[in-house]
């Protein structure tokens, strides 16, 4: 996929997201005020989308999502990276995040499960997201292991943007799964649970960049606008 494709998508995602928003308003505006025309409504909740003061402008997350895509495909990132960057873009969208934040799942959260109930138990009581310490491999939160960052994402662009660049945050957006059922043998278990966290990459992402195009200056190597022409070829 060639990078204005890339850059497509992510522009796409912007206005889904827009449009998803001002619809679910217009449709209130609809039932509150029926001598109004829905298309009235549609434009009065447009324009209060757009009003809105976003902590991270769609542009800007548009940005910050093309150095992180640039990097993943640079340290050899094995899965779309195209797709994954859209996704994290409508997801930092959707909630109104600071900067980009890629969505995952940690992996090897059944060896972890009273950790995984702990910060379950953290989420319901206080509501939001749960802020964790990782080591680039292993979450903690409370002070617990609750599982890895995958490797396919640990080995790609979550070691190469914590080199040299900013932290890479984490935090669990949600724990899935601890329902309980009856066995066949009529023992009671719990169905094992799953941590949902994001990766706040936005910084670390421009970071990054701003890096690689430094010292391709002092070497003597591409430009910036020369470095944008070949981050196009990559997709």
């Amino acid at each position: 996929m060639r990078a204005p494709s890339l850059r497509s998508a992510l522009a796409n995602a912007a206005r889904s997201h827009v449009m998803r928003e001002a619809h679910a308003s217009a449709r209130l505006l609809s039932t509150a005020l029926p001598g109004e025309t829905y298309r009235a409504c549609l434009s009065a909740a447009l324009r209060e989308v757009h009003a809105r003061v976003r902590r991270c402008p769609l542009p800007e997350l548009r940005r910050q999502a093309l150095a992180w895509a640039e990097c993943a495909v640079e340290a050899g990132a094995r899965f779309d990276v195209a797709r994954k960057a859209a996704d994290a873009l409508r997801f930092s969208a959707d909630n109104d995040l600071a900067s980009l934040a890629v969505p995952s799942k940690l992996v090897g959260t059944a060896s972890y499960q009273d950790a995984a109930a702990a910060v379950s138990a953290r989420l319901d009581a206080r509501g939001g997201w749960a802020i964790c310490q990782t080591d680039g491999a292993d979450v903690f939160a409370l002070g617990l292991r609750l599982g890895r960052v995958q490797p396919k994402h640990a080995q790609t662009w979550h070691a190469a943007l914590a080199v040299g660049g900013r932290p890479v945050r984490v935090a669990v957006t949600a724990v899935t799964g601890g329902d309980p059922y009856v066995t066949r043998a009529g023992d009671v278990e719990r169905k094992t649970r799953g941590v949902n966290v994001a990766f706040e990459v936005g910084a670390a992402a421009l970071a990054w960049a701003a890096a690689k195009a430094e010292a391709a200056r002092h070497e003597g190597g591409p430009t910036a606008a020369e470095l944008q022409r070949q981050l196009a070829d990559l997709f």
